[in-house]
């Protein structure tokens, strides 16, 4: 029994060690590409939402217009927060 535990731990430690090298890996060419992207897309979003914002706060802006621009601030905060997440995941696994 005692060899056949030994057997069983010894399989045990490479998926471990496996496991370990996925988190602390670095970056793929694919994933590094899609960092860069991801900053250049997140700029221009919060650049975006500013304008929104603004246009939300002006007083001389039709019912119509505030509909629309409420409807577009929303998906644009969605999208914003999906893509800081998953700048975040790579961030942290490129350190």
């Amino acid at each position: 029994m005692a060899v056949r535990e030994q057997n069983a731990a010894i399989k045990e430690k490479p998926v471990a060690v496996a496991a370990s090298k996925e988190k602390t890996g670095k970056l793929s060419y694919k994933e590094k590409k899609e960092l860069e992207t991801l900053e250049k897309e997140i700029s221009e979003l919060e650049s975006e939402k500013s304008k929104i914002e603004h246009l939300l706060s002006e007083a001389s802006a039709n019912p119509a217009q505030l509909q629309e621009a409420s409807v577009t601030y929303q998906k644009i905060s969605v999208s914003l927060d999906e893509k800081t997440m998953r700048w975040l995941e790579l961030s942290e696994k490129n350190d």
